[in-house]
């Protein structure tokens, strides 16, 4: 099996169940893997994260990190001018950022002789340089 890994930060956000459901739809072999702080297991945030992806979702969480003492998912809003089309994305994340030794454990849980394909959503890579280098 193929295995589909997206790192980065999770909004809740249904552009991205939409670009997910259009990505895996005729990929049935390929297994996507959420890397991703989120707040509490038990939170109704991460309820609410889990769930936008459909309950239908093969989607595996088991590789997030849940940060036991948040209760809010990132989220961003989008404002587009109606004149020109124009949008402006406006977040909030007060989530700790993943850390390096929580990227390296994940990263070493999948074998070197599985077909990974790493997609990274990140805001600048350079201070998630750590993970590239994890991988090579």
């Amino acid at each position: 099996m193929k295995h589909l890994i997206v790192v980065g930060a999770c909004y809740l956000d249904t552009i991205l169940k939409n670009v997910l459901e259009q990505l895996l739809a005729d990929h049935d072999a390929i297994q996507l893997h959420l890397v991703s702080p989120l707040p509490s297991a038990s939170s109704s945030a991460t309820r609410r994260v889990v769930s936008s992806f459909g309950s239908q979702s093969n989607i595996d969480f088991s590789h997030c990190i849940y940060r036991e003492v948040s209760t809010e998912a990132a989220s961003s809003y989008i404002i587009r001018s109606e004149e020109s089309g124009s949008r402006t994305l406006v977040n909030y994340n007060d989530l700790p950022e993943m850390t390096e030794e929580e990227f390296g454990n994940i990263a070493r849980s999948f074998e070197p002789d599985q077909e990974t394909w790493w997609h990274f959503e990140v805001g600048s890579m350079s201070g998630h340089r750590f993970c590239l280098e994890t991988l090579d």
